[in-house]
């Protein structure tokens, strides 16, 4: 804790220094800091050599859960009736020193380690870039690259949570990776190598003699069709990601309906021994207009010890979406992700009503694998998810989902263990 506490106060230290004290001037006045506002607090020297940025998020969430009886009567806390929570409150200091050195500290204070510790890291990292033939390297705690919509941020995904699939998701590890685009940005490629720190804080990787798993993770994208400022494109991309279990060899897959706030996961995989895990994942998006279209099916094969069948897993979702307003979801082509919706006109005193998004979602995610003993089943989930989203302006959005998750169990036999209907809100400010 003590290490944190000293770079939660370094943030703080670097927020006022940016404000308060003023560089020395060079003779051209290149380095002269210049301050302002754009999606986040930016100061830069006039030659643009040194950048920093200061920036956060605070998404405050509401729920109310209607479960019928035979969810109550499969969960032992299936009858949860209602909740909020204060979902991410994180703060980052980012910057480019020298035209070549990139770094990013990010926080939050929301979120507990399964350590128990509080505040987490996010993304804390070092990066090199514009290196020839490999572009970018980076060293750090970062996202492992995986998926479209584990990629993009939740600040911008469409629905509140992402979906079912991330049962068999990869999140941020301690590790290295190199990435980079080419062919006039319409191929994004990226790889790296990775230790699960996920229950570490802060991320520790440990070469003894129980280390953690090790794994690598590659992700390729690509543009057929891009016109018009991304108003019309297709994306199609691919991930894999290999898992060496370390010593321990127990894997455990689970998951919650999409909502974060409900209090325990309906579908789950008990311990079960493994020796590898190997993840693909196939996207697929498309954009024409104020429409969207996007998809993903994802597969995970865990290997077991000689003379045990492996398990094989599986989900996918599928979701549209419709601006009402006319905008569009906006498109990052450097890295093969979605980003922030530019807003045809902010809600303000004079007429303004922002931007109206509706989405649907349908999401799956079996972790039921056949196996006549039940060992290595954990239930399967279909939610139905119906998003409304509106967005004040780029910074602030207020968001209802409407969910209906189906469950079966992951027992033997497999019987229906009910449905829960979940109403929840959302109001999101990005700083």
């Amino acid at each position: 804790m003590a290490v944190k506490k000293i770079l939660v106060w370094s943030v703080l230290g670097l927020f006022f220094w940016g404000g308060m004290v003023q560089p020395a001037l060079s003779e051209k006045g290149d380095d002269e800091m210049v301050v302002r506002y754009q999606n986040g607090l930016k100061m830069m020297t006039k030659d643009k050599k040194f950048k920093f940025m200061i920036g956060g998020r605070i998404y405050a969430d509401f729920a109310i859960f209607d479960p019928d009886d035979t969810f109550k009567n499969s969960f032992e806390d299936g009858d949860q009736v209602a909740g909020g929570e204060i979902r991410s409150a994180r703060i980052y200091f980012s910057g480019l020193l020298y035209e070549k050195v990139k770094f990013k500290l990010q926080l939050d204070f929301a979120s507990t380690s399964s350590s128990g510790e509080q505040p987490t890291f996010k993304d804390v990292y070092i990066q090199l870039i514009k290196i020839p033939v490999i572009g970018n390297l980076r060293v750090g705690h970062q996202k492992e690259p995986w998926s479209l919509e584990n990629m993009t941020s939740t600040k911008y995904n469409s629905f509140m949570e992402r979906s079912v699939i991330n049962a068999l998701d990869r999140d941020r590890s301690l590790g290295v990776s190199i990435f980079d685009h080419a062919l006039g940005r319409r191929l994004t490629w990226s790889t790296g190598f990775f230790f699960d720190t996920r229950s570490e804080a802060p991320p520790v990787a440990n070469f003894g003699n129980n280390p953690q798993s090790l794994g690598i993770s590659l992700r390729l994208t690509g543009l057929p069709l891009y016109q018009d400022k991304g108003k019309k494109l297709i994306h199609f991309g691919f991930s894999y990601a290999l898992e060496d279990e370390g010593k321990d060899d127990l894997v455990r897959l689970h998951t919650k309906p999409e909502a974060h706030l409900t209090s325990f996961s309906p579908v789950e995989t008990k311990d079960q021994p493994g020796t590898q895990v190997h993840r693909y994942v196939i996207e697929l998006a498309g954009v024409y207009g104020p429409f969207s279209l996007q998809g993903e099916y994802v597969a995970a094969v865990v290997k077991k010890p000689a003379g045990t069948p492996d398990a094989d897993y599986s989900g996918y979702y599928v979701q549209a979406s419709y601006y009402l307003t006319g905008e569009h979801r906006a498109y990052n082509t450097r890295y093969g992700i979605f980003g922030r919706t530019q807003l045809h006109r902010n809600f303000d005193n004079h007429g303004g009503w922002g931007a109206w998004e509706v989405a649907l979602r349908l999401s799956n995610i079996d972790l039921n694998t056949g196996d006549p003993t039940g060992a290595a089943n954990g239930g399967e989930m279909t939610d139905i998810t119906f998003g409304l989203n509106w967005y004040l302006n780029p910074q602030s959005r207020i968001m209802f989902n409407y969910i209906h998750s189906d469950v079966e169990s992951g027992g033997t036999p497999i019987v229906d263990a009910g449905t829960l209907d979940i109403y929840q809100f959302r109001f999101q400010v990005v700083f």
